[in-house]
């Protein structure tokens, strides 16, 4: 079975960050990375969008202002989903098992049950492209919903997956994971307890935002 305490986890920032590896550490993790995001604000969204980068839904919302919470708030929302990308694409390329992703804000309130870190090597080890998050996901009109992605762990299969469809953009990443659970692309499971995000501004995301997949930034009437 997996073991998610050695398999390599890499946390999404701009700079390296001691306080999260730290943390992380102190929390089990033994195989901890920085991994450098991504940073979208000084994109060119048009020449992204006539190259298929960037969808319909995805430009309009940029220019603006988004109307659905899956839209894309800002261009740091671009960053957030080709950091993820990065990371799907080295489990594949890097011939991994499996992999854990989070981002800058972690907060691990205590270590990781037995039980749950069982579930999760179960999922990982499954013939299926498979992912777990630490955020609660529920379904409503036959869709998943799940707001978050500051702690998660992915096989390869589910990994291949996620990378095969990302372009052109159109929503936020994690609405993007869920929308590709509800086409039967990708398994999820998840458990809000786990783990959340700490208070403060986005590094990654604009200002007016904070981590990937929990944007606050106001909606357009």
């Amino acid at each position: 079975m997996a073991d998610i305490l050695q398999n390599p986890i890499y946390y999404i920032a701009f700079h390296r960050n001691e306080k999260t590896e730290a943390h992380l550490r102190s929390r089990g993790f033994l195989n901890v990375h920085h991994f450098p995001a991504i940073d979208g604000r000084d994109m060119d969204i048009l020449q992204m969008a006539r190259k298929g980068g960037l969808g319909v839904r995805g430009y309009s919302d940029l220019l603006e202002g988004r109307h659905q919470h899956s839209g894309l708030s800002t261009r740091g929302a671009i960053g957030c989903t080709l950091s993820h990308l990065a990371l799907w694409k080295k489990c594949v390329d890097e011939n991994m098992a499996s992999i854990t992703i989070a981002e800058e804000d972690i907060l691990i309130p205590r270590s990781i049950t037995t039980a749950t870190k069982a579930t999760i090597g179960r999922m990982l080890d499954g013939p299926r492209p498979a992912a777990f998050f630490t955020t609660d996901i529920h379904s409503r009109n036959g869709m998943w919903h799940m707001q978050g992605l500051h702690l998660y762990f992915a096989n390869q299969a589910g990994c291949r997956a996620l990378a095969s469809r990302v372009f052109p953009i159109d929503a936020q990443t994690d609405y993007y994971i869920a929308h590709m659970a509800d086409m039967g692309f990708i398994d999820i499971q998840g458990d809000g307890a786990v783990a959340s995000q700490s208070a403060h501004t986005s590094s990654v995301q604009d200002q007016g935002s904070v981590q990937c997949g929990k944007t606050l930034a106001p909606l357009v009437a």
